[in-house]
């Protein structure tokens, strides 16, 4: 037999570089998370103040029989 074919396993060398990528990938991903995390309050927040607004202006559109024509400043 040919001594290649008799070596079996993979050596340190091998070894570590698979290491690096596994880590070089990984904190790859961990840079992502915070910005999609951030990306995610954000756009729960503009929901949210977008829900509002439509519910105030269905509010005035409801009663705006009982709302004053205008404002004026009043002098005490």
């Amino acid at each position: 037999m040919k001594l290649s074919r008799l070596r079996r396993g993979t050596s340190l060398i091998e070894v570590l570089v698979v290491v690096v990528i596994l880590v070089i990938g990984i904190f790859a991903i961990s840079r992502i998370f915070p910005e999609g995390f951030a990306m995610l309050r954000h756009t729960s927040s503009e929901t949210r103040a977008n829900e509002l607004a439509k519910w105030h202006e269905e509010f005035i559109r409801k009663f705006r029989e009982n709302l004053p024509d205008g404002v004026a400043a009043i002098d005490p």
